[in-house]
């Protein structure tokens, strides 16, 4: 009685088989043969350039996956003391949408994992019985490897916004960053009566390089 292969049912002839059923075993064996391999027809084709096409395809793919815009996402939403004249971090901003393989946020920085274009926005607001003596200071924006103690270096101040008249401030800014690169958001505040931080949102969008 003829068997089957245990994967693609190819039949072959066994010790019980009879000599005059040869052939049609033997035909049974290379229809199926050939029924698989049309699951593989090249059409004509170069099987090497059909292969070698594959994985470029693979290759753009991968690329298009690195090079997806990542949103991520993070908001604070509680009242916090910003003390006076002091480079003050503004911490706990809790993930909302998160793509850690990206940007991975600890000890107030956000911290870069591949050189990528970022798309950061920084977004506080402060109670309104603050004061009002506009010709005092009070700032918000993002150090860049900045560790969080002292005072960060000019050069490393991106997107420096002033709250001005206004109760809450956005700073803004785009550009590259380099694998292990932080930012941190942080406030500087000379008033008088102390504000209170209401409310802080961080936006970032990554493209990977």
């Amino acid at each position: 009685m003829t068997a089957n292969t245990p994967q693609f049912r190819l039949p072959y002839p066994v010790d019980s088989d009879n000599i005059s059923d040869i052939p049609d075993i033997l035909r049974a064996q290379a229809e199926s043969i050939e029924k698989v391999l049309k699951e593989f027809d090249f059409n004509g084709q170069d099987p090497n350039a059909l292969v070698s096409k594959v994985s470029s395809h693979e290759l753009r793919i991968v690329n298009l996956e690195r090079t997806t815009e990542y949103p991520i996402f993070y908001q604070r939403n509680t009242r916090m003391p910003l003390q006076k004249a002091v480079f003050q971090t503004i911490p706990g901003l809790s993930p909302v949408l998160q793509n850690t393989e990206y940007v991975t946020y600890a000890n107030g920085a956000f911290k870069f994992n591949y050189d990528c274009i970022a798309t950061v926005c920084c977004n506080v607001t402060i109670d309104s019985n603050s004061s009002t003596d506009y010709s005092q200071r009070n700032f918000i924006a993002l150090g860049l490897n900045w560790s969080g103690i002292d005072s960060p270096l000019f050069s490393s101040r991106l997107g420096l916004a002033n709250f001005g008249t206004e109760f809450s401030a956005s700073s803004f800014y785009a550009g590259k960053m380099n694998s292990g690169d932080t930012l941190t958001p942080f406030n500087y505040n000379t008033r008088e009566v102390q504000p209170i931080l209401q409310l802080a949102t961080m936006s970032i969008v990554v493209k990977a390089l």
